[in-house]
């Protein structure tokens, strides 16, 4: 009979691939840039790298055996031509210097105002509401429009949640 049919059904906002960036990013810090968080960060495709780019820098990476503080502590010397070492630690460089000066400024907030804050401007000076933008975009593109319509909700759900952590838990020190 032609009848338009909508099916309202919930959708785990974990597979959201902004809310598993937010959710990698932290997990890079908890588990001490673990191989398996540093990469589930870098799929998510906010990084300015290609998806080759990352996937050889995995291969490398589980190659040199590079985890916790190799990622960061030093530029990488591992048995390459100086031109692939450069490389390398350009790619390196790309992921770890935005981390590293998150994660600075993450270990001067002490409540959860200021932590909220932090990672507000982080994904704002990553623009990473810019790149979201384009995601969608693209999908809406593909005639994807219901997954296009889930990312737009997702940004707007992360703002209300944390907006939501300050007005309940602004000044706890945590």
């Amino acid at each position: 009979y032609e009848i338009p049919v909508f099916i309202d059904e919930k959708k785990d906002l974990s597979q959201n691939i902004f809310i598993q960036y937010v959710l990698s990013i932290l997990a890079i810090f908890s588990k001490s840039w673990s191989q398996e968080a540093v990469f589930a960060s870098l799929k998510t495709g906010f990084y300015p790298l290609e998806s080759e780019e990352i996937f050889n820098l995995e291969n490398y990476c589980i190659k040199w055996g590079i985890k916790g503080k190799k990622w960061y502590e030093k530029d990488w010397d591992f048995g390459e031509e100086s031109e692939k070492k450069e490389y390398w630690n350009t790619l390196r460089r790309k992921i770890v210097e935005p981390l590293i000066a998150f994660k600075s400024e993450l270990n001067r907030a002490k409540t959860v105002r200021e932590i909220t804050v932090k990672l507000y401007e982080f994904l704002k000076e990553n623009e990473i509401e810019k790149k979201l933008n384009e995601k969608i975009f693209q999908i809406h593109q593909q005639g994807q429009i219901e997954l296009a319509n889930e990312y737009v909700a997702s940004m707007h759900i992360l703002v209300q949640v944390l907006d939501n952590m300050v007005a309940l838990l602004g000044e706890e020190q945590v």
